[in-house]
């Protein structure tokens, strides 16, 4: 399968923010209500998550646990979910 992501885009934008928080994929999967599995296929690249598991993610990394409030603007850009494939595939 072809990378979808370059190292400056989604994957590596996750993995900051996950660390910058100090979360296991695993605590970051559990918090999301995702898989493990699509945490690393994110980072990694080879895939770019789905609108709705993104916004999942935004709002897991958003605010703690406890807390709640809509994620950062812009946290994943402004490119609509469909541009960005059209990008990467071309």
């Amino acid at each position: 399968m072809d990378r979808l992501d370059t190292a400056g885009g989604r994957g590596a934008w996750l993995r900051q923010q996950r660390r910058a928080q100090d979360l296991t994929q695993e605590a970051l999967a559990a918090r999301a209500g995702c898989s493990v599995a699509s945490i690393q296929k994110i980072e990694a690249g080879t895939v770019p998550g789905s609108p709705r598991l993104v916004a999942q993610l935004q709002a897991a990394l958003a605010a703690p646990p406890a807390a709640g409030g809509p994620p950062p603007p812009g946290a994943w850009g402004s490119e609509p979910f469909g541009a960005f494939l059209r990008r990467q595939r071309a």
